[in-house]
């Protein structure tokens, strides 16, 4: 509900809200329907075949019943603080928020440069289920990421190109789908949509940016662990899809 209140306080202009559902059980999916019917959105039931499916299902049915110039994809636990439409002006780029957790953390960029060598990193991390080196490869990029921060905030830059966009909130421009015509891998079932869709944008030369005059709160603030006892089963099957496929394996 915070989503929904959120956009209509922060959002100015028209605009539609679908609310895709995959399916977990019936009570839950009665409970969803009736919010989509008290709240005046679209309700898209659908099988749980993963986050990837999902949202291009929530893109086709908008691509089939709506005409609109900018399309978000956007998490049910984030609160929009401040999104002005004004601020939405290219038709080439993929756009990502300054996104903050409850703690504070930002969490965009998801990856500021392109790493093949922390991807490579990680690969080998869930082949030998090594924590040390998935923590390594953490650690690289978050001093990488948190160094080219500090730079934009001393050049005072509010918007700037990046490699890969954290998947909690998206903002497409539709002509992106003009170039992307399937925008998530669905033999990912969850994780990973965030490589995924930066090594697809690259291929067809889209941008990717941040632009931090647009401010959202993700409330999940890191509760979906990604490593612990054991490496996460989604996680690592999702990686191996997206790693082997961009392989050419």
């Amino acid at each position: 509900m915070d989503f929904i209140v959120s956009a209509k306080l922060k959002i100015q202009g028209t605009f539609k809200i679908i609310i895709v559902n995959s399916f977990f059980d019936n009570e839950s999916q009665e409970i969803i329907s009736d919010i989509a019917k008290k709240e005046n959105c679209d309700f898209l039931p659908i099988e749980n075949k993963g986050y990837g499916y999902g949202n291009n299902q929530g893109i086709n049915w908008a691509l089939e019943h709506y005409d609109f110039k900018y399309l978000i994809i956007s998490n049910p636990d984030i609160e929009i603080l401040n999104l002005s439409v004004s601020d939405l002006n290219s038709s080439d780029e993929i756009i990502g928020p300054n996104i903050r957790t409850l703690s504070g953390k930002k969490q965009n960029p998801y990856f500021y440069f392109k790493l093949g060598f922390i991807e490579m990193l990680k690969y080998y991390a869930f082949k030998f289920d090594s924590k040390t080196i998935f923590y390594f490869g953490i650690i690289i990029n978050k001093f990488l990421r948190e160094s080219m921060l500090f730079i934009n905030r001393i050049l005072n830059k509010d918007k700037f190109r990046v490699y890969a966009l954290h998947g909690s909130f998206i903002i497409f421009n539709r002509n992106v789908f003009e170039k992307m015509k399937i925008v998530f891998y669905e033999k990912m079932f969850l994780f990973s949509e965030e490589v995924y869709l930066a090594w697809n944008a690259k291929k067809l030369n889209l941008k990717l940016m941040v632009n931090n005059r647009i401010n959202v709160l993700h409330k999940e603030d890191g509760s979906v662990t990604l490593i612990g006892d054991k490496v996460s089963k989604y996680e690592k099957e999702s990686f191996f899809e997206y790693y082997l496929l961009k392989k050419g394996k």
